[in-house]
């Protein structure tokens, strides 16, 4: 079972860019999957550019065949080691970035590293008009979890983005994946000839250090399997105002 510090390691590439006459994301996640990794999970942009440039977007005007896909792979750092060696045959073009990420569950956030908030936080809050600044050194947490998960015969996705929502958090993000892989190994893909109804489903909580860590405990017990990660982050900029009365 994979647990505490491991890495987080994301390949940044285009959808059409071919490994031996397919694609390369294809190719990494077979690649992870054979090798015996954790997990990884495929995502599709809407939009970006790299080292030429060229914006690629899906904008209906103007239809691109190479919007950026990221691979998300995490792992024990000596196993994702073993992996990085062999992307420069795989990703002929692209970025590849690597960080620490620590790998929990519910309860151990409550004991484990950095357990203690930090203080180092800017919080402006003007009670008149609700307008809030959020400032400093925080958490992200990261759950790796299937469309197909439930808790309480609902999407785990939507229950925890509740969950989120009542305990006053800054903010969730869910993102669909296009393909990936976990615990059981099974893939599940949107490829054609192998369409899944269990595809990969990302969600992202950033804020203060305390808040983050309260929901640990609270999002071990909704959820059956998958891959929870909590790492460092500076947030630079979130505002926050009630719409127009």
């Amino acid at each position: 079972m994979l647990h505490g510090h491991a890495e987080r390691l994301r390949v940044i590439l285009g959808e059409s860019d071919q490994h031996r006459h397919h694609p390369a994301f294809v190719e990494l996640v077979q690649r992870a999957r054979l090798a015996g990794m954790a997990g990884a999970t495929v995502v599709h942009g809407t939009a970006g550019f790299g080292a030429s440039s060229r914006v690629h977007h899906e904008h209906a005007l103007h239809l691109s065949v190479d919007t950026p896909v990221v691979v998300t792979i995490v792992d024990r750092p000596e196993r994702i080691d073993e992996l990085a060696a062999g992307l420069e045959e795989v990703v002929s073009g692209g970025l590849v970035v690597r960080g620490p990420v620590e790998v929990v569950n519910g309860g151990a956030g409550r004991d484990g590293p950095g357990a203690t908030p930090s203080g180092r936080w800017r919080t402006e809050e003007q009670r008149g008009d609700g307008h809030m600044r959020l400032e400093g050194t925080g958490k992200r947490l990261t759950i790796y979890c299937g469309e197909s998960d439930r808790h309480h015969h609902r999407p785990l996705a939507d229950a925890v983005v509740e969950l989120a929502r009542t305990e006053g958090v800054a903010g969730a993000t869910v993102v669909r994946g296009i393909e990936g892989f976990g615990a059981s190994s099974h893939l599940h893909t949107t490829r054609m000839l192998s369409l899944s109804d269990d595809l990969p489903i990302v969600i992202e909580i950033v804020d203060r250090e305390d808040r983050i860590l309260s929901l640990l405990p609270r999002i071990d017990e909704m959820m059956a399997d998958g891959l929870v990660t909590l790492e460092d982050v500076e947030i630079s900029l979130y505002r926050a105002e009630p719409p127009p009365a």
